[in-house]
């Protein structure tokens, strides 16, 4: 059986770094760390489709929170995402057995940084990122351009939050929840991938 197995960035290959700087901008501002974050997750979904730059980003965010836009956040926010220890590596030494597939929500920006620091492009067969198709996860039309570039294979996503598991297990990928790297392997495992 031909298995592809999809991955997320954030989350997953890369820590939450939206979360970490949350926490950075409320306490700078003294707000709380959760209002901040419903900011950005409120104005996620525009940048992730390509809609809104980061610059615009943060300026929304700023006002939906009531802080003053300062430029330095551009800079200092992808500096909190870092990558997850040993998980390219084994992404690279699945390769060697199985199609590799990554399916992000990401921003062009973000993806810019992360790609260039990383070389993240060179370790999958197939990337997805949402702010080229113009969809983000949960949409379920995202799952589906996934399962027609991969043509009737075996399809396992690995990600961080539930509500993008089940969107796209709705559709017959099978969902891993990644907590942490031993049972994402064990489940891999589980499912037929040959580590």
């Amino acid at each position: 059986m031909d298995i592809v197995v999809v991955f997320d960035l954030v989350g997953v290959i890369l820590n939450d770094g939206e979360k970490k700087y949350a926490d950075v901008l409320a306490k700078r501002n003294h707000l709380k760390k959760e209002v901040v974050y419903h900011a950005m997750e409120v104005n996620s979904p525009a940048i992730d489709t390509g809609k809104m730059s980061l610059e615009k980003f943060f300026v929304s965010v700023c006002r939906s929170v009531g802080i003053p836009y300062d430029k330095r956040y551009c800079n200092e926010y992808p500096k909190y995402f870092k990558l997850n220890k040993g998980i390219l590596s084994f992404i690279k030494k699945l390769g060697k057995r199985h199609e590799i597939g990554l399916l992000t929500n990401i921003s062009r920006d973000g993806w810019n940084v992360h790609n260039k620091k990383y070389n993240l492009a060179k370790y999958f067969d197939h990337v997805f990122l949402s702010f080229k198709l113009g969809l983000a996860k949960p949409d379920i039309k995202i799952y589906e351009l996934l399962l027609k570039k991969i043509k009737n294979k075996h399809c396992i996503f690995v990600d961080d939050r539930l509500k993008n598991l089940v969107a796209a297990h709705k559709l017959g990928i099978i969902p891993i929840h990644y907590i942490k790297f031993s049972s994402m392997v064990k489940n891999l495992r589980k499912h037929g991938v040959k580590i």
